[in-house]
């Protein structure tokens, strides 16, 4: 879409933009208390050792290993280091295992170079014991690992070693070789505790779910490549929001999960990097939406439901990167709060592009919601900067607790004529709405005090471009909407001047421009299907000026009065008529919750 172009193009400019004063929807104090400070990128622990480091090296064959130096033990085809130190691995076992279990403490060096394990009843590398381990895959080199559907449990009560590459202790990964797991029995990467990776080609391809870190997982760097029938990445600790994190600073990830792609605990933060990820076979496995008589949309997916693409516990936080979803359910989730201040975000989603239960703040950044059912959903919504481009099946921006009573009957969840406190404030920034339902709508207040906002609101008259429980009050910003007569409301309070429109016929690819009297193109905007009513408003309408509004083939000229209203009609009620009223409610038949 032209619109959608524009917007994205103006991002540049966005950068520089300042923040606005707090107002009641402002989360400006919002921070995650679970992000780390320090990039894994310079942690000397994590360092690859260098050869004259090496306690030992261990050439792996079957019934025939060798070792060369000191801290291992060998048991058949099952070879144990035993002490901390550094140890390069090489060779194949082709039912086998690579175990450490040492009885010091100090951190156990692997460097990987030209590996491939294969173990039929167990996982092929196993850390049972150990301070810490640091996995290097060495320059050019080719290692894998892989177990077999008729592995068995060591640890029957703990269910361990349940992956292909288990640690009970923190793991770390580096190197600038490659490593593939094949993971036939569940898990591929697993560590108890927390798991780095730093570097290096790794590709799992797993049972069940693909990497996972207990207490946390940071990815500084690297290419992964993770195929899952279960979840792509997941941190799994619920003792507190210290733990149960993931980061992601640098490095591409491409996830490919039956379930959900990425997945924290508590907080999900990603700071850089390039990150794919297709969550339960896309959006085209979303629900179904269904619209009753009223033309509000039902959806019946579940918020609990596997195919989340990036889904945080308590915050999900994304300051840069390059971020594709394309998910059966939410793309972008969490149970508390997101923010988004830098980056470029693309998703699709069989259900919400984004949402957060409590607060989703925009600050700046590129985001990009091509397909949805609802574009941005939580109860405070907040837009202080950056591009925001949402196509959705029902409402594009839908500020809602959540709290509504649920109607009981004809597939309605919430009752739409109820109000709460929701609210959804635009201080600044780019947006672009396409909407099939509402527009813009929350169950409380909408409030504008900056920015530029474009709407194609709907087409049946059982939605509004605008819908909100209380108030819509303006006091700056560009407002550009279209959309349908039928439930056409206006702001209750605007101080700048405006322009209402109704009874014309606009069609899809039709466009909307307003134009000065010197021929000055004031506001434009491109249909995507029809509409009958437009709302414009913008510092540029001066009292006393006349304006010539043209969509598709109706035009009409407009002297903006004194008070700052112009108001059009051809045929049909005007939009002017109705103005001030809340619209019925910004509630809307939503999921079950």
């Amino acid at each position: 879409m032209k619109q959608t172009a524009l917007l994205l193009a103006m991002a540049v400019l966005l950068c520089s933009c300042t923040a606005v004063p707090p107002s009641a929807g402002d989360t400006t104090g919002t921070t995650n208390p679970s992000a780390p400070t320090q990039s894994v990128s310079d942690r000397e622990e994590d360092r690859i050792p260098t050869e004259a480091e090496y306690t030992a090296t261990v050439v792996l064959a079957d019934g025939a290993t060798t070792v060369q130096g000191e801290g291992v033990a060998i048991n058949g085809d099952v070879v144990t280091v035993t002490k901390a130190g550094c140890y390069e691995i090489r060779g194949a076992l082709s039912d086998g295992q690579l175990r450490v279990e040492t009885t010091d403490n100090g951190t156990v060096s692997l460097v990987l170079n030209g590996v491939n394990i294969h173990s039929d009843t167990t996982a092929p590398l196993f850390v049972r014991k150990s301070e810490k381990t640091v996995l290097s895959l060495a320059s050019g080199s080719q290692n894998t690992l892989s177990d077999s559907v008729n592995a068995v449990y060591e640890d029957v009560t703990n269910e361990e070693p349940s992956a292909t590459l288990f640690s009970k202790s923190d793991l770390t990964i580096n190197g600038n070789g490659t490593l593939t797991v094949n993971a036939a029995f569940k898990d591929g990467i697993v560590s108890r505790d927390g798991l780095i990776i730093t570097d290096g080609t790794v590709t799992v391809n797993a049972a069940d779910d693909a990497v996972m870190g207990r207490d946390y997982v940071r990815i500084g760097g690297g290419v992964l490549t993770l195929t899952a029938k279960g979840d792509g990445i997941k941190s799994t600790n619920d003792a507190g929001e210290d733990v149960g994190y993931i980061v992601m600073e640098g490095g591409k990830l491409t996830v490919t999960s039956d379930k959900d792609g990425v997945q924290a605990k508590s907080a999900l933060t990603v700071s850089g990097g390039e990150i794919s990820v297709t969550a339960n076979g896309g959006s085209k496995n979303g629900t179904a939406n269904i619209y009753n008589d009223f033309g509000w949309g039902v959806n019946s997916q579940d918020s609990s439901s596997d195919g989340k693409g990036l889904k945080a516990g308590t915050a999900l936080t994304i300051s840069g990167g390059k971020v594709t979803v394309d998910a059966a359910d939410d793309a972008i989730h969490s149970n508390r709060e997101i923010r988004i201040s830098g980056g470029e975000i693309t998703a699709a989603a069989g259900d919400d592009g984004v949402h957060a239960d409590e607060i989703l703040t925009v600050d700046n950044g590129i985001l990009s919601v091509t397909k949805s059912y609802e574009g941005l959903e939580a109860a405070t919504i907040t837009l202080n900067g950056g591009t925001v481009s949402l196509t959705a099946t029902d409402d594009g921006v839908n500020a809602s607790s959540g709290n509504s009573e649920t109607s009981g009957d004809f597939g309605m969840h919430q009752n739409p004529f109820m109000s709460d406190d929701s609210v959804f404030s635009i201080h600044g920034g780019h947006m672009y709405v396409d909407a099939q339902g509402d527009g813009l709508d929350s169950n409380g207040i909408i409030e504008m005090t900056g920015g530029e906002v474009y709407v194609i609101g709907p087409s049946n008259s059982g939605n509004g471009t605008f819908d909100y429980g209380s108030s819509f009050a303006i006091t700056g910003g560009k407002l550009v909407a279209i959309g349908s007569s039928g439930m056409a409301t206006t702001p209750t309070s605007n101080t700048m001047n405006n322009i209402v429109w109704s009874g014309f016929a606009m069609y899809d690819a039709d466009d909307l421009t307003v134009t000065a009297s010197d021929g000055t193109v004031i506001a434009s905007l491109e249909a995507t299907r029809s509409a009958s009513w437009l709302y414009v408003t913008c510092p540029e309408l001066k009292t006393g000026d006349e304006v010539t509004v043209t969509c598709g083939l109706a035009s009409h000229t407009f002297t903006i009065a004194e008070g700052g209203n112009a108001e059009g009609t051809m045929g049909g009620f005007g939009g002017p008529g109705m103005g001030g009223g809340p619209g019925m409610g910004g509630g809307r038949p939503g999921r079950p919750w």
